[in-house]
């Protein structure tokens, strides 16, 4: 017999989650015609995160041998300054996989916009003679 898939809501059927979200699950069938909500995210539970990059490919791959200590660079940094927890990290040249835990919701969007930003204005990308020229040029701070 085939083993049944886990749920991975079944840590958020809590009366605290029931009440704050009004539900204890996120997208399918059951929220189908209603109206978005935001993804119930866990303070306490773990988070697979997935960066994906189209343009990630080549010279541009995340683990070329300069790009690869800049991207973990960027990503340990602003885990340490937006109180995120990374327990795993991946780096698989076009996309990143992170298992993360989070202090906050603000902080976690705070993180999300500050790595991505920062990935996406690496110096290969802001090169006006790079075929994939961004037309960022202001330079790299601390976002």
């Amino acid at each position: 017999m085939r083993a049944k898939q886990a749920n991975l809501f079944d840590y958020f059927d809590t009366s605290k989650t029931r009440r704050r979200y009004g539900r204890t699950q996120h997208g399918g069938v059951e929220t189908k015609g209603h109206r978005k909500l935001e993804r119930p995210l866990s303070t306490t539970r773990p988070i697979h995160l997935v960066l994906k990059s189209h343009r990630a490919k080549g010279a541009l791959s995340f683990l070329t041998h300069k790009n690869k200590p800049v991207v973990e660079a960027i990503i340990r940094e602003k885990a340490k300054k937006f109180g995120v927890r990374i327990s795993q990290f991946a780096n698989v040249g076009n996309h990143l996989h992170l298992k993360v835990r989070i202090a906050s919701r603000p902080l976690f969007q705070a993180f999300l916009v500050s790595v991505t930003t920062l990935i996406a204005r690496m110096p290969d990308f802001t090169k006006p003679d790079h075929p994939n020229f961004t037309g960022l040029t202001t330079p790299i701070s601390g976002v």
